[in-house]
């Protein structure tokens, strides 16, 4: 799903459906979700997309869970038009919508930007790990529980390859954090 001119994986009035272990680079658009309620994103990796990694519209009560979104010339996720009390939680967010003020948009209601259980949250490359990190969009959404750390998905056979490249891509952007911070300390 990959290099595509639109859409590297569409879902359309698919309730209850679930969309996991897809590598969407390189397309308009990565995972689009129109109308399908109940269902479930986890475990995708979606870069280098020309709009959106992934893009909810009028899809209610879904969960988004353990996918990258990185470095989307849009957001890594954007919740558009009657998608409202959805679960967005331990996602990578990195280098998404370079230039704007966040990685993630959200114009609906209800929707927890971290799993209301564990009250864990999402990995922001660009949070400055103070408070919580704001989402765009007329919901004024937060994500009131951060992470410190990117979030590996499973880590089965087929899985092993991302984790590899995931700890390859972060690495260096989490060890200039633990530099800046001692930095910090010693002034």
């Amino acid at each position: 799903m990959c290099n595509n001119n639109n859409i590297g994986s569409y879902l359309s009035h698919s309730g209850g459906s679930t969309v996991s272990n897809n590598t969407c680079n390189n397309n308009n658009y990565s995972i689009y979700i129109f109308s399908s309620d109940s269902s479930t994103v986890a475990n995708n990796t979606c870069n280098n997309n020309g709009y959106d990694g992934i893009h909810l519209l009028s899809s209610n009560f879904c969960v988004l869970s353990y996918n990258l979104l990185q470095e989307n010339e849009g957001y890594g996720v954007y919740l558009l038009l009657w998608s409202d009390s959805n679960i967005i939680h331990h996602n990578t967010f990195i280098d998404n919508n370079l230039g704007g003020s966040s990685q993630a948009y959200d114009d609906c209601t209800d929707n927890y930007w971290y799993d209301t259980a564990t009250l864990g949250g999402n990995f922001w490359s660009d949070w400055l790990e103070i408070g919580s990190y704001p989402i765009d969009g007329s919901a004024s959404s937060v994500d009131l529980y951060p992470l410190d750390e990117p979030t590996i998905y499973s880590t089965d056979e087929n899985q092993l390859d991302f984790a590899f490249t995931l700890l390859i891509l972060v690495f260096p952007l989490l060890l200039t954090r633990i530099i800046l911070k001692k930095t910090k300390k010693l002034q």
